[in-house]
């Protein structure tokens, strides 16, 4: 409801404003019974006719109802008009999974632990997608503060920068962030973490313990100069290598990094079918997310190699796992998706309450689940 929707006498509309302005700001929430119209009048210093006039209006646009010989209440089911709103705003490719018409799985446990966590009768969730992080500041920013939404859950990139996030903290927001990017580090901000570290390393002891010494292990890279991050791609690719160093395995003797050209700029899967085709063939490939694992199947039925016993398939996470014919070894990557979930909307109603809090990194974790992609090297007689 807009408070000009109907042109009151000034007092009237005083009168209209100033309840609404109590109920928005928490001062009177739903189910709460109004002060009598005497007491208003004198509260508000106008007389009764003003006030009714006030009051009238609300119970037409249905934000009071009258209960006759009780009184005015707050209507228990507030107009979407006095909803507060927080947003969950995410990358465009997670409003849609690859070759999917159906949102990521990280996209929809955000919404459905926000309808969880928000009572429905005061918040509203609305989840934007953004393509490039300048949106952020060109395009969300701007409507964060012209729809007085009161808390934002961001689902940052691998290029997202301070300066990006700036204009949403400046309208006043609270806001929390995954991943914990160390480009947003000088803001302050509550981020929940994913611990890929550990991932890597489970995958790389994995397959050393069942005999695998030629891996192939691909890496997301962004093809586009101006989505580039060196520093982001070596401390990537450092870390698997720290992980396949800790499982006794050599880079570059054990371990091929391979890297795939990521989504924002087509994905081109050529560096990674070569590394197949090389003689000795590998005996395990470690894929970074189900939609090339899927190329992997594909190339391999393609080819009349077999899944597990010719070569080995690991992702590094799955969000699809009934689209797989053989399971896909990977971490439960739709439980920790809840896990991320519910972690960022628990710290977002804890900053909107207002109170102590500490902000931090929480990180969130999840073990593979080794399944039939994944066979034992049987050792040479």
């Amino acid at each position: 409801m807009s408070p000009d929707a109907t042109i009151l006498p000034p007092k009237a509309a005083t009168s209209r404003d100033t309840i609404l302005a109590w109920i928005r700001k928490g001062k009177l929430q739903p189910g709460d019974k109004l002060p009598s119209e005497v007491a208003l009048a004198r509260q508000l210093k106008m007389n009764n006719h003003s006030v009714r006039r006030g009051l009238a209006e609300l119970k037409k646009n249905g934000v009071i109802v009258n209960r006759p010989r009780i009184g005015n209440f707050v209507n228990e089911v507030q107009p979407r008009e006095l909803l507060k709103h927080i947003a969950l705003v995410v990358p465009d490719h997670m409003l849609n999974l690859a070759s999917s018409t159906r949102p990521h799985p990280i996209a929809q446990a955000l919404h459905r632990q926000a309808m969880q966590a928000f009572d429905q009768r005061r918040y509203s969730p609305i989840t934007y997608g953004y393509t490039y992080s300048e949106q952020l500041r060109s395009e969300v920013a701007p409507l964060v503060a012209e729809r007085s939404i009161q808390g934002v859950v961001l689902m940052g990139t691998s290029v997202t920068t301070a300066e990006d996030v700036q204009p949403l903290l400046d309208t006043g927001v609270s806001l929390v962030v995954y991943p914990a990017l160390p480009a947003l580090k000088r803001l302050g901000l509550t981020c929940i973490d994913y611990d890929n570290e550990l991932t890597y390393c489970q995958i790389a002891h994995g397959l050393a313990e069942r005999g695998h010494r030629r891996i192939v292990w691909g890496c997301y890279l962004n093809r586009l100069k101006h989505l580039a991050k060196p520093t982001d791609r070596a401390h990537r690719e450092q870390a698997v290598r720290s992980a396949v160093v800790e499982a006794g395995l050599q880079p570059g003797r054990d371990v091929q990094i391979v890297r795939v050209y990521n989504p924002l700029a087509g994905l081109d899967f050529s560096d990674l079918f070569a590394a197949l085709e090389t003689d000795p063939r590998p005996t395990a490939v470690v894929a970074p997310d189900e939609y090339v694992a899927a190329m992997l199947f594909r190339y391999c039925y393609e080819r009349h190699i077999r899944i597990p016993d010719d070569l080995s398939i690991v992702s590094e996470v799955d969000n699809a796992p009934e689209m797989h014919a053989v399971p896909l070894t990977a971490p439960d990557t739709l439980a920790l998706h809840e896990e991320i979930a519910g972690s960022l909307v628990t710290s977002l109603r804890q900053e909107m309450q207002g109170g102590e809090t500490t902000r931090r990194t929480i990180i969130c974790s999840s073990s593979i689940q080794w399944k039939q992609s994944v066979a034992s090297v049987k050792s040479p007689v």
